[in-house]
């Protein structure tokens, strides 16, 4: 869904799911009135308001819609794993299949949102004359600063060879676009 549609929809779902002649329950009522504000928060464009809301709304039982809302708010402050997070609880409690699928595919995307990979080689010595490879790309020379990579997330292999120098390989994973650096401490080969 796209921004804004998400917290409409919420607040339509506010008052759909409300008990006709009845009283509600103290909480119930109060996620009521959060998501409500939650969901006006958001048509806003006050984000982080939203999110507390909406983060308030959820710990005091609102219905699942709170979590798609909730996982709005967290993409557009550039949170993506707190989105994916709140996608997954949405998941565990939407009732419509489609919806379910549709925030299941949503949460893969936010996974796999590219993110940098920073290899840093120690000692400096073994780094001048080192090759590093990311996955199957083909080996790059080792530049001043380490090597900076733009990769899907996922598990990616990476490999740093230097003469001299015993070969490291070691497999990291990234993901939600969040950046990784990967501290690469090689050990020099023992002369025959």
């Amino acid at each position: 869904m796209r921004i804004g549609t998400v917290a409409t929809a919420l607040a339509l779902s506010v008052f759909a799911g409300a008990p006709r002649g009845g009283a509600q329950s103290g909480s119930r009522v109060e996620a009521s009135i959060r998501m409500r504000q939650g969901a006006a928060a958001a048509r806003r464009g006050e984000w982080e308001e939203a999110q507390r809301l909406l983060q308030n709304a959820a710990d005091l039982g609102a219905p699942p819609q709170v979590y798609r809302a909730l996982a709005e708010a967290s993409e557009a402050l550039g949170q993506l794993r707190a989105a994916s997070e709140a996608l997954s609880r949405y998941v565990a409690l939407a009732t419509g299949a489609a919806d379910r699928e549709e925030a299941a595919a949503r949460q893969e995307q936010l996974r796999r949102t590219l993110g940098e990979l920073l290899v840093e080689v120690r000692p400096g010595l073994a780094g001048r004359a080192a090759r590093v490879w990311v996955d199957r790309d083909g080996p790059r020379p080792y530049p001043a600063g380490g090597l900076r990579a733009m990769v899907e997330g996922g598990t990616h292999r990476v490999r740093v060879e230097s003469q001299g120098w015993q070969t490291f390989e070691q497999r990291v994973t990234t993901g939600y676009g969040e950046p990784l650096a990967v501290r690469v401490q090689l050990t020099a080969v023992a002369p025959r």
